[in-house]
């Protein structure tokens, strides 16, 4: 008999050993993680999560459990699941709601590892289990708190709002205020403010506020702090902890109570069935006050005894019964829900979006945002000096059509003249345009007008530079008729291409107004308007500045070519040069300066003082000197006229081409049938033939043939 004791006592151990010596080896396979959209100091949410992970640590004596903290978006949590795999991690939480799709997505990527998420219901997946609390319990539970409780009669709730899918937690709320109304025997106002977010704390204090001038003294909230109800305790009134923390550890006997939620034993759940090989296709499993995840805290003293007995005794009845659901059974829900035996079903209340009868809703509060504006100064500055130039511009186009045949203005080409002029006066209602609040009309005329008057501008410019550069550059002293009318569809086609690319930018570019935050240090609740442009309206923003640059550039290396020319009459290469270099001087500045800064009114600042001061110093420079011949040295006398005739009066001493210098075209070349000729005293002397020949040979920039001392067509006159 005892030898058989002895055998039977040997197979117990045996057992024993293999049993505890299989259960360390799994879980020393265990590794633990959890992704949360927060961190563990906020004595809310997320301290508890964390406090669960902590309480799975201290149970199987793991060392290597982990918590990813602060993780946001979808895209984040995804690649934190990813990396948790690849660390090793075998079993995975997402503690959030938010991040729904990304596990589902790594669930069906890594289907040998297990993954815990929020939710009720049973998964489809065999990897993926849901786990949740019965909030709806919870937030009962607290208006029953706050029914028992409130002195003035009036009570409150602060929620995120419909979009979040919330209006249950109001309205579980209502129906514990209003069983405890019905077992005191009063009536209880019920006000109710939405702040469109979990954590927005400004405006859950202007919800709150709000409330509060009802004259509620107990207010709940379904916000991730205790922002309601440290406002409420700050004006004397009990606070409700509804974040799963108990917030008396921090506040004390200001807090009435809090409704804890123990995440240990939700975690414990999943991890006995991943060590117990029991985890079944697609389990779940819902906390909730009869299994222990849901209580309440310890009352605070300045809750009335009898009112203590009453609540605890409520608790009581769900820690009971599983089966217990007074928050669905309110005979006033039935009259605006389906009822079945006088309850509404679970599903009909969790999609809820009206609230239940006697819950006043004060609204979707929001905070009055201010616009940043442009500052005033720098506005009335562009503004001033915009107009000044305006009017200036269009005097100098005045002028030009008075003096249309003054010298000065006639070698120019007046149509040129007036088209530069009209190029500029483009560029300063651009500026205007650029210092107005935009509108998305104006977001595109702001580049319009800007492009379309420096493409006139420059290419007005450009043009007739590289007609004096034909000209001079004519070696063999072929006659060349270079008319405006030949010149002018340059400018035209340059203008077109600039078209094309503007109406692929506005139709492609998507160009609106935007109210941008949280941008250049401004205010939380300030915004400063924008201009929007797609991707793809960059990069053709990108080409535009590129098309302008190839131009600026061309204008440049024209006005390279001809800097020795220097017959003013017929040669602006100087001040068109001068004008050039200018604006690529200043885009060398302004480009940087556009890259250093991201703060939208300073580059507005930077753009608007490189248009007023290229455009200005442009036009200053090709137009004062115009203006001061005429009404200073007489504009009708030309430069050009005088110097031939210094030049046939005093060959020997000729002054515009010295006797070294003087191209062999001019020097040596006869003019056809001069050679016969016969001076009219029948004696030429040497002297009198060079000066003859120096007659007959001079050329201009326009007729190119200057005998008898005639004075050249400008290119008007050639039309």
């Amino acid at each position: 008999m005892s030898l058989k004791r002895c055998t039977i006592l040997k197979t117990i151990i045996l057992v024993l050993f293999f049993y505890i010596s299989n259960t360390n080896a799994a879980v020393s396979n265990l590794k633990f993680a959890v992704v949360q959209n927060g961190d563990s100091t906020d004595l809310g949410f997320n301290y508890m999560v964390n406090e669960g992970r902590v309480f799975i640590e201290e149970t199987f004596n793991l060392s290597n459990t982990q918590s990813v903290y602060n993780i946001f978006t979808e895209e984040e949590a995804y690649q934190s699941f990813v990396d948790l795999i690849n660390d090793g991690y075998n079993l995975i939480v997402s503690s959030s709601l938010n991040f729904g799709n990304a596990i589902y997505q790594v669930a069906a990527e890594y289907p040998n590892v297990k993954f815990l998420t929020r939710g009720r219901g049973n998964s489809t997946m065999p990897n993926l289990a849901r786990i949740s609390y019965n909030v709806q319990s919870a937030d009962y539970m607290s208006g029953y708190f706050a029914g028992m409780s409130t002195v003035t009669n009036t009570v409150g709730i602060v929620l995120p709002g419909k979009q979040f899918s919330t209006y249950h937690q109001a309205n579980s709320f209502a129906v514990g205020v209003k069983a405890a109304a019905k077992l005191l025997g009063k009536e209880i106002k019920i006000y109710c403010a939405a702040t469109g977010s979990y954590n927005d704390a400004d405006i859950a204090t202007v919800a709150t506020n709000l409330i509060l001038s009802k004259g509620a003294d107990i207010i709940s909230q379904i916000q991730d702090d205790m922002t309601v109800s440290l406002i409420s305790m700050n004006r004397g009134n009990l606070g409700i902890g509804t974040n799963g923390f108990p917030q008396r550890r921090v506040y004390g006997e200001k807090v009435g109570t809090s409704y804890v939620i123990d995440w240990g034993v939700l975690f414990m759940e999943a991890c006995d069935r991943f060590l117990n090989n029991t985890w079944e296709n697609g389990w779940s499993f819902l906390g909730d006050f009869s299994n222990n995840v849901i209580h309440l805290d310890t009352l605070s003293y300045r809750v009335p005894i009898d009112r203590a007995t009453l609540i605890l005794a409520e608790e009581d009845r769900f820690v009971k019964s599983d089966q217990y659901n007074p928050q669905y059974c309110d005979p006033s829900s039935c009259t605006v829900f389906n009822c079945t035996n006088g309850c509404v079903s679970y599903n009909d209340w969790s999609k809820a979006t009206v609230f239940v009868p006697g819950v006043e809703f004060l609204g979707d509060i929001s905070i009055p945002l201010t616009p940043v504006e442009f500052s005033k100064g720098a506005k009335i500055t562009f503004s001033v000096l915009a107009t000044i130039c305006g009017v200036l511009i269009l005097l100098c186009m005045v002028g030009v059509g008075i003096y249309r045949n003054a010298f000065a203005i006639r070698s120019a080409s007046p149509i040129f003249c007036i088209s530069i002029l009209f190029g500029g006066l483009m560029i300063f209602a651009g500026v205007a345009v650029w210092i107005t609040e935009p509108t998305n009309h104006l977001c595109r005329l702001r580049y319009w007008l800007v492009s379309l008057g420096y493409t006139i501008m420059l290419g007005s410019m450009v043009v007739k530079n590289v007609r004096i550069f034909l000209l001079f550059n004519n070696k063999e002293l072929k006659v060349l008729k270079i008319t405006n009318s030949k010149l002018f569809p340059y400018v035209g086609l340059a203008l077109l291409l600039n078209c094309i690319l503007l109406i692929i930018w506005t139709s492609i570019g998507d160009i609106h107004e935007v109210f941008k935050r949280n941008v250049d240090d401004i205010g939380k609740y300030e915004y400063i308007k924008d201009c929007y442009s797609s991707t793809a309206g960059n990069v053709t923003l990108y080409i535009l500045l590129v098309y302008h640059g190839l131009m600026l550039l061309v204008g440049c290396f024209v006005s390279f070519k001809i800097r020795t020319v220097d017959i003013e009459d017929f040669n602006e290469s100087k001040a068109i040069a001068s004008t050039l270099y200018a604006i690529a001087f200043c885009l060398f500045i302004v480009i940087p300066l556009l890259i250093s800064t991201a703060k939208i009114y300073q580059r507005i600042i930077i753009l608007v003082a490189s248009f007023t001061f290229t455009a200005a110093s442009g036009l200053m420079i090709l137009f004062i000197p115009k203006f001061f011949r005429i009404f200073v040295t007489g504009g009708d006398k030309s430069s050009f006229s005088s110097k031939l005739t210094s030049m046939t009066n005093n060959i020997d001493n000729l002054s515009y081409f010295p006797d070294e210098e003087i191209p062999n075209e001019y020097s040596k070349k006869e003019t056809p049938g001069s050679g016969d000729s016969t001076p009219a005293s029948g004696n030429t002397s040497p002297k009198s033939s060079t000066s003859n020949q120096a007659s007959s040979q001079i050329t201009t920039p326009d007729s190119h043939s200057v005998s008898n001392m005639e004075i050249p067509k400008t290119a008007e006159e050639q039309e």
